[in-house]
Formats: structure tokens, sequence, C-alpha cells
């Protein structure tokens, strides 16, 4: 079976950093010319087919990477999209599918423009210099989203909220927090 090609476009709306916390290290625990820091992603996608939208939330944990991890920052950003033509993802008259190229488009848009707005928030901190890295947006699709999602006719939104998690730590304990810097 042919998969047609779908016309799909869409438009940035809005942006809100809904959570930026900063907690200074302990340095004397790790390396002082060469700090490391594991970063942990958690995402949601959000669809309101009735308002022909997406949002996607994604929330940033940096912790030391040392023997004890420390958590050190916390950066939580929600990204608004409306989707062009969202009529092209209609699978019938009741259901609903987004391709999960479109996802990692709208992902990658968000992370990347997550890892400047951090390098702005953490400037002048421990993590001054610390670059978040490039990660795989599909790893944060849920894979629930491959199959159809059905569409409230009733509700003003349809919000099937999926979650994905992925961490670049090795060390699965967890961490310590410590006040909060002002």
């Amino acid at each position: 079976m042919e998969e047609k090609q779908l016309q799909l476009g869409f438009k940035f709306e809005s942006f809100k950093i809904s959570k930026y916390e900063y907690y200074e290290p302990d340095l004397s625990t790790f390396n002082k010319n060469n700090p490391e820091y594991n970063f942990h992603f958690k995402s949601e996608i959000n669809v309101t087919p009735l308002k022909e939208s997406i949002s996607v939330l994604l929330n940033i944990e940096v912790t030391t990477k040392t023997k004890e991890p420390e958590k050190v920052g916390i950066f939580e950003v929600r990204y608004n999209f409306s989707v062009v033509s969202f009529k092209n993802l209609m699978v019938n008259e009741r259901e609903y599918r987004v391709p999960i190229q479109f996802f990692a488009a709208l992902i990658s848009l968000s992370l990347s423009t997550t890892r400047g707005m951090m390098l702005m928030k953490f400037s002048d901190t421990a993590l001054d210099s610390v670059i978040m890295p490039i990660i795989n947006p599909h790893e944060l699709i849920p894979k629930e989203w491959l199959k159809p999602r059905k569409v409230d006719a009733t509700s003003k939104e349809n919000r099937p909220i999926q979650h994905a998690e992925k961490s670049d730590a090795n060390n699965k304990k967890p961490y310590k927090t410590k006040k909060i810097k002002t």
C-alpha cells in the first residue's frame, strides 16, 4: 500500500517558561577544571484537534556527574504551535494521526530553542558554559502517538497527554538538592 504524502505545516504561536530553578553545586565533589553534568529530559505532547494545535512541553533537569549526583538546574518550557491543514491529519471523521516526523520536527525546534534559552538563563552560574547535548528528538516521542487518536467533538479541547523520558546519566541514584541561589 502506497503511503500518501501529507501537505502539512506549522506556525509557532507562543512559548512560556514554566519552571526555572538553579541550585549551587558543591564544586568540591568533582573536577573543578572540568565539571561534568548529566541532562535528564522529559516531554509531554498535547494535541488539540478542535483548535488545530499541538503543544510540546520540555522539562530538562541537570545534575552533577559525581558519585552522589546533585540537582543543579531545572528548566521547563511549553511551546505552542498551530497546525496548517490539520484536516490532512484526519484518518476519518473521528480519528487523526500525526506523522512521527512531524512530532520530531516540533520537538527538534523546541529542543534547540530551549538550548539557547538555557545558555542565557544559566549565565553567571556553574552552568554558564554548559551546553545541553544534542539528542535524537524521536527519543522524546511516546510510542502511543503511532496509532490513530480519537477526536472528541463534544469537548472544546481534546488533549491526549503522552510523556516520554530520556537521560544521558548512567548513574541511576537519586540526586541531592541544595538551596536555590538567589
